[in-house]
């Protein structure tokens, strides 16, 4: 039961922050009220304030409706790890101005909220109970295909954090200019830690290879050199 009623920290976030806007906006009307302040002298203002704000503040206001939007649709939530805008990191704040992003270098930027509905979003962790690894590699033409596809499939069994379903699985995808290709695809619950475990992927790959005897050429380029020798003709 506790587990079913517990609201996730996005879902507070963006309760939260409705509620707080929605107060102050209830408090200032209540407090014109109850002061008996005559809101008709405002209106010739608030005519003229509203088009100074429509043409000079019209981006502030894009990105105000634009935050309650993904507050209220939470295409993206608070520790959700999300790449836009050609940005990447995880999703600290998100206010009605711009959403605060804690990037992989450690720095945090803000992105206009217009930006983050209007722009392609790709989120890396919503909903997401596995995260795909793809580690591509190329091997002599001299290699068996049949034994590097059977290293492959077993450096990926042997990753404690590479889930056994689905099972990881080999293709061949290839001739390439100086290799066979092949792609290893497999999968982890550790959403958050594909990159390190894919950098471990890799390098288990490599020295399995080596202590096979699976070898991972360089390109390499044939050179023709042609002589042509012509002789000037005789005055």
């Amino acid at each position: 039961i506790r587990d079913s009623a517990k609201v996730d920290a996005g879902a507070r976030y963006a309760i939260l922050a409705i509620l707080r806007y929605t107060i102050i906006v209830v408090a200032v009307l209540t407090g014109i009220n109850t002061l008996g302040i005559d809101t008709s002298a405002f209106t010739y203002f608030a005519g003229a304030f509203g088009v100074g704000l429509a043409f000079g503040l019209q981006d502030i206001f894009a990105n105000f409706f634009a935050g309650l939007i993904m507050l209220l649709e939470r295409p993206v939530r608070v520790g959700d790890t999300i790449e836009v805008g050609g940005s990447s990191g995880r999703v600290e704040a998100i206010k009605l101005r711009g959403t605060n992003i804690r990037t992989f270098d450690n720095t945090t930027i803000t992105i206009p909220n217009r930006e983050m509905i209007g722009a392609r979003l790709t989120n890396l962790l919503r909903d997401m109970e596995f995260g795909r690894i793809t580690v591509n590699v190329g091997v002599s033409y001299s290699s068996d295909p049949a034994k590097v596809e059977r290293v492959l499939m077993l450096v990926a069994r042997r990753h404690p954090e590479i889930c056994r379903d689905p099972e990881p699985f080999v293709r061949f995808t290839g001739f390439g200019d100086s290799s066979l290709d092949f792609v290893l695809r497999a999968y982890t619950n550790d959403v958050g830690g594909r990159w390190r475990i894919g950098s471990e992927l890799h390098k288990q790959v490599f020295e399995a290879f080596a202590r096979s005897d699976i070898e991972i050429p360089f390109p390499q380029r044939d050179l023709h050199i042609r002589s042509d020798v012509r002789t000037a003709p005789e005055a």
